[in-house]
């Protein structure tokens, strides 16, 4: 069991754990709908690469010169572009800046504003295909029986109302990963009988009102699985009982959101497996959210820990003495096994200190998803139809980060997809790479001229050695195109 100190767990408590639908970003956090924009307007006027703002002088004020002397007089009426802002001072750019004060207003744009700047001038717009064998595994998954479907569905839900709320937590998993299928099949296929959907989820909507109810018998397990499950399977049952009651006098659902051939992406060719446009936008708005707090993230298992990596990454070491059982030199001393082939790579403190920060926001991403109790499977591809195998016929097939952080389910594909897409928004060269003998695959991204991989929870980074190269084979091209370990 991983250890929750417990101001961790009672701000668990207060906020809770929602499914990444929940999370909203900023209006229009994708770069996908600023294709072929050249420019984007404000105010009247072109919005610039890092302008923050816009000034109105409303009485005459100085213009200072980046040495403190005055350079002219601003006159009452004039308008100038903000480029940065400091407590008592204002920046136009060059250097110059005048004092923050009643003699001018100001106004700054929306960060969907600023967002789609940044999407123009780094023209990170790309063409994604989808993957031809992922795309016919999910439009196979998505294809089946309704009434099997929904018969799975009423018995999870069955089981999350008994009365003694035995296997509580198994419970409500197993309605997210039935609703998961539901959900699927009516994005990408539609759904005949609705009047049966809803019937079911309306029976049971009080059960997924919001409130977490902790049965007895679960305090052997880890509270954040607990909240986890339970949050995200309401927030699904949810999502999902919406979508269907907008729908409630058709006679059918039409899909939804039908899977297309490819999606426009802003991070090379990697469109995390997303089935359409939308997913891909939503995907990019919860990644968009979750990096706004970049600086002050810290695992959400080991926050009490956050300042000793931060000591190893700034040099502090371990003092070498097994008895000393202090909680710092004993993370030091874990940090030395972890960070430390960073450092000794050569890789600069500011480096070490941005992969470490962002595994953390991905972590943190991916520590709320529940995970599916058993199953796995294997395919066939005969180069125009595929068959799959279930080890366990409940299993779903978890593959694109949105099945993880909309729909719930997190894939060994799907985890590896959510960690490639925070990694490339803070500006690593990621791929993914697949084991020649099992379903499993893998992220790495680049730093320091070397491919590196991190162990899920134990920020344990290790080369992409020569072995490995034998192991794995490319799934996914990296971020820039250059630079794979392996074909």
């Amino acid at each position: 069991m991983r250890k929750v100190s417990g101001f961790l767990l009672s701000m668990l408590l207060v906020i809770g754990f929602f499914p990444a639908e929940k999370i909203q970003a900023e209006e229009g956090s994708s770069c996908s709908q600023y294709k072929g924009v050249s420019k984007i307007m404000w105010e009247g006027m072109e919005l610039k690469p890092n302008q923050i703002g816009l000034l109105l002088v409303k009485k005459e004020t100085p213009l200072f010169k980046p040495n403190g002397t005055v350079s002219r007089t601003l006159k009452a009426g004039e308008t100038y572009r903000i480029y940065t802002f400091k407590s008592n001072t204002l920046g136009v750019g060059g250097g110059y800046y005048i004092t923050r004060d009643a003699r001018v207003d100001y106004k700054t744009p929306s960060k969907a504003k600023l967002m789609a700047v940044k999407c123009i001038q780094n023209a990170v717009l790309h063409t994604v295909s989808m993957d031809r064998v992922t795309k016919l595994i999910v439009e196979k998954e998505s294809q089946r029986s309704e009434k099997e479907l929904l018969s799975r569905l009423e018995k999870a839900l069955q089981k999350v109302t008994a009365a003694d709320y035995t296997n509580s937590v198994e419970a409500h998993t197993e309605v997210t990963v039935a609703l998961f299928a539901i959900d699927r099949q009516i994005d990408y296929s539609g759904w005949k009988n609705v009047s049966g959907l809803y019937n079911t989820l309306e029976g049971y909507k009080n059960a997924f009102d919001g409130r977490i109810r902790i049965p007895s018998n679960v305090y052997n397990y880890d509270p954040i699985q607990i909240y986890g499950n339970m949050e995200f399977a309401s927030g699904v049952f949810n999502r999902v009982y919406g979508k269907v009651k907008g729908l409630k006098n058709s006679s059918s659902i039409k899909a939804q959101n039908p899977i297309t051939e490819e999606v426009i992406a802003q991070f090379g060719r990697h469109g995390y497996n997303s089935m359409n446009q939308k997913e891909y936008d939503q995907v990019m708005k919860i990644v968009t959210q979750s990096l706004k707090g970049y600086k002050e993230a810290k695992d959400v298992y080991k926050a009490e820990y956050h300042q000793y990596y931060l000591d190893y990454i700034n040099g502090a070491r371990w003092d070498g003495n097994n008895d000393n059982q202090s909680d710092r030199n004993m993370i030091l001393r874990m940090a030395e096994g972890s960070l430390g082939e960073l450092v000794r790579a050569g890789l600069s403190k500011t480096e070490i200190e941005k992969i470490f920060r962002t595994s953390i926001v991905a972590n943190n991403l991916i520590s709320t998803i529940p995970y599916q109790s058993s199953g796995g499977y294997s395919y066939s591809y005969d180069g125009s139809t595929v068959s799959v195998k279930k080890n366990d016929p409940k299993y779903e097939i978890s593959v694109s980060a949105y099945d993880a952080l909309i729909r719930g389910i997190l894939g060994k594909c799907a985890k590896q997809m959510v960690k490639s897409a925070v990694f490339d928004a803070m500006g690593f060269n990621t791929m993914i790479v697949k084991s020649k003998y099992t379903e499993s695959d893998l992220m790495i991204f680049q730093a320091g001229g070397k491919w590196w991989y991190m162990d899920n929870w134990d920020y344990m980074y290790e080369e992409f050695s020569e072995h490995m190269k034998t192991i794995y084979h490319s799934k996914i091209p990296p971020t820039n195109g250059k630079g794979a370990p392996v074909k």
